[in-house]
């Protein structure tokens, strides 16, 4: 058995134990998946300057919702957020989402996207057009999901 037939053995058996993703389309309606994280957020969606002295968009969404969907939505709108445990709002770790501004600042239509997001006023969104939504993202993340 030579070398190279061995590796690919051990990479398609661990390829075959992980579960496979598609890479995120981009979204097809970035109004609506504004609507749906700040209707998600409920308000905790903002700005702040960290103890490291860094800048980050913080993305907190009420429990009842699924974490999934809002990383998918960010995913397929050029957000890629990265899960963390904060003290910000509560006195216990509470997971968050938070993206470094500088990430966000790369890209005009990412920071635009993410400004709508914060300054969207969730108590004048059409909550059934937002469940709609969300039923339409989770249908696709199944699709996407092999």
């Amino acid at each position: 058995m030579n070398l190279k037939y061995g590796f690919k053995m051990v990479v398609d058996y661990l390829q075959n134990l992980l579960p496979k993703y598609e890479v995120v389309p981009p979204s097809d309606n970035p109004d609506a998946d504004v609507n749906v994280l700040a209707y998600m957020a409920a308000g905790n969606s903002f700005f702040i300057k960290e103890s490291n002295d860094k800048d980050y968009w913080y993305f907190v969404p009420k429990r009842m919702f699924d974490e999934a969907v809002a990383k998918y939505i960010m995913q397929s709108n050029g957000v890629n957020p990265q899960k963390y445990k904060s003290t910000f709002l509560y006195p216990y770790k509470t997971d968050v989402f938070r993206v470094p501004v500088t990430k966000l600042s790369k890209s005009k239509t990412v920071a635009d996207f993410v400004i709508r997001v914060v300054v969207a006023m969730p108590a004048e969104l059409d909550v059934n057009k937002v469940r709609a939504r969300i039923d339409e993202i989770k249908k696709i993340m199944k699709q996407n999901t092999k």
